[in-house]
C-alpha cells in the first residue's frame, strides 16, 4: 500500500521525509495540466452564444443552475432539509409548467411566510436566481482557461 493512501502521523512523516509527498503533488499537477492540455483543441474553437444559453436555461425556468443557490439562500431562513426540498420541488415545477424559477420559489408557503416575517428578502432572492448571472460570466471563464493553457 503506498504511504499516501492511508494518512496518519507515522505514514505522513515517512512520506515527507522521503520526499514522496512533494513528488505526488508534482505528479498530480502534471496530470491536471495534461488534462487541461487535452482540452485545448476543444476550447480553441468554442464560441459562447449568450442568447442560446439563455434560451436553454429558460426551458427549465432557470432552475438548472439556480437550485443550489436557492437551497443556500433559503437555508438562511428555513431548516436545511426544508430549503433543499423547496429548491428541488420548485425546479421540477418550473420545468413542468415552464415558469420562472424564482417566482415558483417565492410562491411556496414556507418562503412566503419567511418573506412576510422579514427573515428572507424577496428581492435579493429574485436577484440571486436571475438567469443572467449564470450566463454573463461564461465568456470570461472560457477566456481564462485558454489563457492558462497558452499565456502568450
Amino acid at each position: 500500500m503506498p504511504p499516501w493512501s492511508t494518512p496518519g502521523p507515522s505514514r505522513w512523516s515517512a512520506v515527507s521525509a522521503s520526499g514522496m509527498r512533494s513528488g505526488r503533488r508534482c505528479w498530480m499537477g502534471c496530470c491536471w495540466w495534461g488534462a487541461l492540455g487535452s482540452l485545448a483543441p476543444l476550447l480553441e474553437g468554442l464560441e459562447v452564444h449568450v442568447e442560446a444559453m439563455a434560451r436553454n436555461l429558460r426551458l427549465s425556468g432557470g432552475a438548472v443552475l439556480a437550485e443550489p443557490a436557492a437551497a443556500r439562500l433559503l437555508g438562511e431562513a428555513l431548516p436545511s432539509a426544508t430549503a433543499q426540498r423547496i429548491a428541488r420541488e420548485a425546479g421540477e415545477t418550473a420545468r413542468r409548467e415552464q415558469r420562472d424559477y424564482a417566482e415558483v420559489v417565492l410562491t411556496q408557503p414556507e418562503v412566503a411566510a419567511a418573506v412576510e416575517d422579514a427573515a428572507l428578502d424577496a428581492a435579493a432572492l429574485r436577484t440571486a436566481l436571475t438567469i443572467d448571472l449564470y450566463i454573463g460570466s461564461s465568456e470570461a471563464q472560457v477566456t481564462r482557461v485558454l489563457m492558462r493553457l497558452d499565456p502568450s
